[in-house]
């Protein structure tokens, strides 16, 4: 597959359909905040307006890359894009309408087992000089799924979270996370910043500790119901710190 992939990227599973599960190194943006940005999933020109990546093959063919949803820079993992234009909006639909099985995985600091397991909160998102802020009040419904999956109560007292994302609002994990007091480790914006200073200087992490690990959805094609589901092994970094 001789595509524009900026360092690190690279498709995890690809369907006849033209539908591509893409797993993106932390650092890396979804989509170019101009034109065309090496920092992207996809070294090349960018459409806003179509959410479409295109460049020319070796063979001089028009190829085009449409991003089905995304996730921040900072966050590691899978997002998905299709090469066939024709599933753009329905499988769009089934991100609106919550059909979409999203699960993450972060490294929190202190003990997130007596968080209740359902989350839901209103959240809104501001936008100042050009970044993107969440605050939690009047605004959409985010709700997230929690199960903790491990806790180490050594002297750094931080958990491993499993994160059913149910709705899609900028931020969100990292937002509520931080709202209950257990803040995503590395987070810049909402975290503790001497916590995150700690992890550092002990094991030379500077990243935020949130991974999309899996995706999974049902749609149609060619008149079949197809399942499609990806996965994506945790950086080495997680492994770490707990």
């Amino acid at each position: 597959m001789n595509w524009p992939f900026a360092k690190g990227v690279k498709v995890i599973k690809r369907h006849e359909s033209g539908l591509v599960a893409i797993d993106k190194p932390d650092g890396i943006l979804s989509h170019p905040n101009k034109t065309k940005n090496n920092r992207a999933v996809l070294t090349c020109n960018y459409d806003k307006n179509c959410s479409c990546y295109s460049w020319f093959d070796d063979n001089n063919n028009h190829k085009k890359l449409f991003l089905l949803n995304r996730i921040d820079s900072a966050t590691s993992g899978l997002i998905l894009a299709t090469t066939n234009d024709e599933l753009v909006k329905p499988i769009k639909e089934l991100f609106f309408k919550q059909e979409v099985n999203k699960k993450y995985i972060a490294i929190v600091k202190g003990n997130a087992s007596n968080s209740k397991k359902i989350w839901k909160d209103s959240v809104r998102v501001e936008n100042k000089q050009g970044k993107l802020r969440a605050i939690i009040g009047a605004g959409k419904t985010a709700l997230t799924h929690v199960d903790q999956i491990q806790y180490s109560n050594s002297v750094l007292n931080c958990s491993k979270l499993e994160l059913l994302l149910k709705t899609g609002i900028t931020h969100q994990l990292r937002i509520q996370c931080a709202s209950r007091h257990i803040p995503i480790i590395g987070d810049e914006l909402y975290g503790d910043f001497k916590f995150n200073k700690l992890i550092r200087e002990k094991y030379n992490i500077k990243r935020l500790m949130l991974h999309s690990s899996e995706i999974s959805l049902k749609f149609q094609f060619n008149n079949k119901n197809i399942k499609f589901s990806a996965v994506s092994n945790l950086p080495e970094d997680f492994d770490k710190i707990i």
